[in-house]
């Protein structure tokens, strides 16, 4: 892991535990993209339409996709579900970490190497951090990546991914 992703990482999850205000989840209306410090183009927001629950693919819709997102999948769009992710999207780099937070309910990092577009590589990271709604259920995830990619040909065994659950 390299030094800026350590500083997302620490940034999200520092500012996401400081609005939590002693509740297990920070409530939606707290999220205010001009003061928590993260780049906006690499997040992606999703409601979840089954609140309270363990959330499947189809039941996460798109509130916000940030524009490098939508540049790399330009037909996805706000209102769309999880499941219309394309594989071998930027999206898709994120979206396990999604179903794991849902399943967990906690903040999930999710990171790893793995094949990317044909000879290259990408090695990427991302923390997906849960909101309630207005009555405090686990229904929002906000989702930031931060990834590059390389022209390193991967052996088999570089090849992976990892979850880590967020503990206080």
């Amino acid at each position: 892991m390299d030094t800026a992703e350590r500083r997302m990482t620490y940034r999200v999850t520092s500012e996401w535990v400081a609005l939590k205000r002693h509740h297990w989840f920070p409530s939606i209306d707290f999220l205010h993209p001009k003061t928590f410090s993260v780049d906006w183009e690499n997040c992606v927001l999703v409601r979840s339409l089954v609140a309270g629950e363990n959330s499947p693919d189809e039941a996460l819709e798109f509130e916000f996709i940030g524009s490098n997102f939508r540049k790399d999948t330009p037909d996805l769009a706000t209102g769309e579900r999880l499941s219309a992710v394309p594989p071998q999207s930027l999206l898709s780099l994120s979206a396990p970490a999604l179903s794991e937070l849902y399943d967990r309910q906690t903040a999930i990092i999710y990171s790893g190497i793995r094949p990317w577009r044909g000879a290259n590589a990408v090695y990427f990271r991302s923390i997906a951090v849960p909101f309630s709604n207005s009555t405090g259920e686990l229904t929002y995830a906000l989702v930031a990546l931060s990834y590059k990619v390389t022209k390193d040909a991967l052996r088999p065994d570089q090849v992976g991914t990892e979850f880590f659950e967020f503990c206080e």
